[in-house]
């Protein structure tokens, strides 16, 4: 039995997501899955939802804000890299404080 692990994207702008239903079937060479409801959502299926240093507006053109916006980032991705990598090693996995799971202030 194989392990498929799904990601469903609907965008990035503000209520982009879908509160719906979704189910999926796996097609095979030779037959197909029943429909299976995919129902472990978590956060990232919530509607408007960015992570902490996500920002798809541009509100700003000078070089020195947008050096230090990227700099932001490049430290959010490798806190969360180091975050992923002490997991591997972990039972159960701590993402508590992993950027990419914290909610950006901007959407609440």
């Amino acid at each position: 039995m194989g392990v498929y692990k799904v990601r469903v994207a609907t965008g990035n702008f503000l209520l982009a997501g879908t509160f719906s239903s979704i189910s999926i079937t796996l097609v095979g060479t030779h037959e197909e899955s029943d429909k299976k409801p995919l129902d472990n959502w978590g956060k990232d299926f919530n509607p408007g939802v960015r992570s902490l240093g996500t920002y798809p507006d541009e509100h700003f053109t000078e070089g020195e804000p947008k050096r230090l916006i990227a700099a932001f980032q490049g430290r959010l991705t490798q806190i969360s890299q180091e975050i992923q990598e002490r997991n591997k090693s972990l039972p159960i996995p701590y993402r508590y404080l992993d950027p990419h799971q914290i909610e950006n202030s901007t959407s609440i």
